[in-house]
C-alpha cells in the first residue's frame, strides 16, 4: 500500500512529575502531591514505588480472599466428610443391630461366626416357648416388652467380666459371649469356649428366663428351649446354626421348663436322613417316583367296599410315609406332591371306569400346608372334567387343625368342595384338636374316628365312648368311619354299635389299584343283607403292594398328610 493511504494513529498519555527538591525549596506539603505522580530527586526509595501501592494492596487482598475461601472449603469438606462418616457408621449400626433390643442381629451374628473358630467355639440358640400365644393373648406391646427384658438380662448377667474371669469346668479359658437377636423370639449366644450340660452360662440362662416378666401390673412366666452346639473340627458356623436349630426341636419335647439339648451324633444322623429324604422327594417329583395304594373302606353292616382312601408311596419303598411325609411338609413340597397324587387318583378312577368296573368314592387328604395352593380345586375340577369323572366320586379329607390355622380359607375351601359336588370328611377326630361344638359347626359329611381312639376305647367294656360318639355323629346327620380296625373283636363292636364304615387292617392293608377288583369281589356282593355275626375277613395277598407299603399300619396312613 502507499504509505499515504495508511492512517496515522497516535497514543497520548498524561503524567505528572514533581522534583522533590523544588517541592521542599518552596515548602510545599508532600501530601499534596498526587498519588500517581512521579517524584524525581527523592531520597526516599518508596516514592518510586508509591504508584504500585494500590494495585499491590488489591492483589494481596485478592490472594487473601482466595486462601480464605480455600480454608472455608476445606473446613466444609472436613465437616461433610465427618457427617458422611457418622451417617455411614449409623447406617452400619442399624444394618447390624436389632432396633427393639439394640443387640446385634442375624447379619452381625453371621459375620461373627465367619471370623473363625477361635471366636465361635460354642453356639447356644434360644427360642422362647409359646411366644405367638403370648402376643395373641396380651398384645404385641407386651411381647416386645418381654423380648427387651430377656435381652437386657442376658446382656447384664452374661456379658460381664466376672463371668469371663471364671474358667469353665473343662479348664478352657472363658470369654464373654456375643449375644444376638436372631429372630422374632430367638436369640443366639456365641462363646469362645465349649459348653457342658452343667456350665454356669446355661444355669444363668435358665435363671433369667425363669424370672417373671412384669407388664402393666401383672407378671408373666416364660420358658425357653435351647439348642447347644460345640464346634467340632471342620464344622462351619452355618452348620452350627443348623445343628442348634435341630437340637431345639429335641429341647421342645420336654415342655414346662427351660431345657437345653446338646447336638449329638444321633441328631446328625437324623439331619442327614432328612437331607437324603428331601433329595429323594425332589427326584421323585421330577421323575414320576410316586405310586398310589388305596386303603379300603368297608360298610360295617353289609361288608361291601364303599370307598377307598388314597395313600402315596415312594416307588421302591426307600422311605416309608412316616418318614417322607413330615419332611415333605417341612421342605415345602406338599403342594407339588398333592397335585401329583390328585392326578394319579384321577387317572386310576378313569382306568377303573374304562375297564367297566363299578367305581367307589376315593378320599384324598388335604393338609393345612396345601391351603397356599389357591388353584387346587380348579385343578381338581379340570381333571375330573377331562376324564369324565363324576365329582361325587371324590371325597376330600381335612383335619380340624386346618380350620384352626386359617378359619377363613378353610371355610372357603369347604364351601367350594360342596359347591363342586364333592364330599367332605373330618379326619383324625379325637387327636387333641377336636371339640364336639366345633365338629357340629363344620360342614362335614363324614367323621373319621382316629386310630388312637380305636385302640383305646374299642374294647369290650370300654366301648361306651365310641357308642356316645357314634350317636352324636348320627344325631348331626353325619356318617362315622372307624379307622384302625385290626381285629375281629373290634369289628364285632363296630357292628354292634352301629358304626357306618370301617377302615383298617382287619379287612386289608392298602392295596395297589389293580388289586381292588379282587378285594371287592372277595367281600359280600352288592345288595347283600346285613350280617348278624361277622365272617372272617378275606385273606388277600396284596401282591406287589408289599414293595411299597410298610408291614405295620403307620400313623401317616391316618394323617392329613397322607396325600
Amino acid at each position: 500500500a502507499d504509505v499515504a493511504d495508511i492512517p496515522v494513529e497516535s497514543d497520548e498519555g498524561t503524567c505528572t512529575v514533581f522534583d522533590v527538591r523544588a517541592v521542599e525549596k518552596h515548602g510545599l506539603d508532600r501530601d499534596l502531591v498526587p498519588d500517581d505522580a512521579y517524584l524525581v530527586n527523592d531520597p526516599d526509595p518508596r516514592a518510586e514505588a508509591r504508584p504500585f501501592y494500590l494495585p499491590t494492596a488489591l492483589l494481596a487482598s485478592g490472594i487473601a480472599l482466595v486462601f480464605y475461601f480455600v480454608y472455608l472449603g476445606n473446613r466444609r469438606m472436613k465437616e461433610d466428610a465427618a457427617a458422611i462418616a457418622a451417617s455411614r457408621d449409623d447406617l452400619d449400626y442399624q444394618l447390624r443391630h436389632d432396633t427393639l433390643t439394640g443387640l446385634p442381629n442375624r447379619l452381625a451374628l453371621a459375620e461373627k461366626g465367619a471370623a473363625g473358630p477361635d471366636g465361635a467355639r460354642a453356639l447356644v440358640s434360644l427360642d422362647l416357648d409359646g411366644f405367638a400365644d403370648l402376643n395373641d393373648s396380651y398384645g404385641h406391646d407386651v411381647g416386645d416388652l418381654a423380648i427387651r427384658q430377656v435381652a437386657s438380662r442376658m446382656s447384664e448377667r452374661l456379658a460381664v467380666p466376672a463371668l469371663a474371669s471364671s474358667a469353665p469346668s473343662n479348664g478352657t479359658a472363658a470369654s464373654m459371649p456375643f449375644i444376638a437377636r436372631s429372630g422374632g423370639d430367638e436369640f443366639a449366644l456365641v462363646f469362645g469356649h465349649p459348653l457342658e450340660p452343667g456350665s454356669s452360662e446355661l444355669e444363668i440362662l435358665r435363671e433369667l428366663i425363669g424370672e417373671p416378666i412384669e407388664a402393666d401390673g401383672f407378671k408373666l412366666s416364660l420358658t425357653a428351649s435351647m439348642g447347644v452346639v460345640n464346634r467340632a473340627p471342620g464344622m462351619t458356623f452355618e452348620e452350627m446354626v443348623q445343628y442348634a436349630d435341630l437340637a431345639i426341636a429335641d429341647a421342645k419335647a420336654e415342655t414346662g421348663r427351660t431345657t437345653a439339648a446338646f447336638f449329638d451324633d444321633d441328631m446328625r444322623r437324623r439331619l442327614e436322613e432328612r437331607i437324603s429324604i428331601t433329595t429323594c422327594l425332589k427326584r421323585a417329583i421330577d421323575h414320576d417316583g410316586f405310586t398310589m395304594v388305596y386303603q379300603p373302606q368297608v360298610e360295617t353292616a353289609t361288608r361291601r367296599l364303599v370307598g377307598v382312601e388314597a395313600l402315596v408311596r415312594l416307588v421302591g419303598g426307600e422311605y416309608g410315609p412316616g418318614q417322607f411325609i413330615p419332611v415333605a411338609e417341612s421342605a415345602g413340597l406338599v403342594v407339588e406332591i398333592g397335585r401329583i397324587v390328585t392326578r394319579k387318583v384321577a387317572d386310576d378312577l378313569a382306568a377303573w371306569i374304562a375297564a367297566g368296573r363299578e367305581p367307589v368314592p376315593v378320599s384324598i387328604n388335604f393338609s393345612a400346608a396345601q391351603l397356599k395352593d389357591a388353584g387346587y380345586l380348579d385343578f381338581l375340577s379340570s381333571l375330573l372334567e377331562e376324564r369324565g369323572i363324576d365329582s361325587r366320586l371324590i371325597k376330600i379329607e381335612i383335619t380340624e387343625s386346618l380350620m384352626l390355622e386359617n378359619e377363613v380359607a378353610g371355610s372357603v375351601l369347604c364351601d367350594r368342595i360342596h359347591a363342586d359336588g364333592m364330599r367332605l370328611a373330618l379326619d383324625d377326630f379325637g387327636t387333641g384338636y377336636s371339640s364336639l361344638a366345633r365338629m357340629a359347626q363344620l360342614p362335614m359329611d363324614d367323621v373319621k374316628l382316629d386310630k388312637s381312639l380305636t385302640d383305646e376305647f374299642l374294647i369290650e367294656g370300654s366301648e361306651g365312648f365310641v357308642d356316645d360318639i357314634t350317636h352324636l355323629v348320627h344325631g348331626l346327620g353325619k356318617t362315622i368311619v372307624v379307622e384302625g380296625v385290626e381285629t375281629e373283636d373290634q369289628y364285632r363292636l363296630c357292628l354292634r354299635l352301629g358304626c357306618d364304615e370301617i377302615q383298617g387292617y382287619y379287612f386289608s392293608r392298602p392295596v395297589a389299584p389293580a388289586e381292588l377288583a379282587a378285594f371287592a369281589a372277595a367281600l359280600a356282593p352288592a345288595g347283600s343283607a346285613p350280617v348278624a355275626e361277622p365272617d372272617p375277613a378275606p385273606d388277600l395277598d396284596p401282591g406287589p403292594v408289599t414293595d411299597v407299603t410298610n408291614d405295620q399300619q403307620t400313623e401317616s396312613d391316618q394323617s392329613p398328610y397322607s396325600a
